[in-house]
């Protein structure tokens, strides 16, 4: 059986793609720095198939459960775009869904 993660094709053993690439993200466009050799295999697209999938040149970029508030996998390394006091979009999603699941779940606790 094949890997789910697998070496992006065109790379030769040792190489990475590395540099900044737009990505689609969020419902905008962004430019998104990257550094690996490794993509989604398309061959498993079928078990996904409750997944929201962005490619950018044949490369899987975002994938994103349809309908959770944060389930989320990326390529990119939103860390590098990041600071105390400008932290990455991905980032502040996180902590409003973390921020909202925890006021929604108080409730239900007692």
């Amino acid at each position: 059986s094949a890997p789910v993660i697998t070496r992006i094709p065109d790379l030769k053993e040792g190489e990475k793609r590395v540099g900044i690439y737009p990505v689609l993200w969020g419902g905008e466009s962004r430019l998104e720095s990257h550094w690996h050799s490794y993509t989604f295999n398309t061959d498993y697209m079928t078990f996904f198939r409750d997944w929201e999938i962005s490619y950018t040149s044949g490369i899987a970029e975002v994938m994103e459960l349809k309908g959770h508030p944060h389930h989320l996998g990326v390529q990119f390394h939103p860390e590098y775009e990041s600071s105390q006091k400008g932290p990455h979009p991905i980032f502040k999603r996180f902590l409003t869904s973390c921020k909202k699941y925890s006021i929604m779940s108080v409730g239900r606790l007692r």
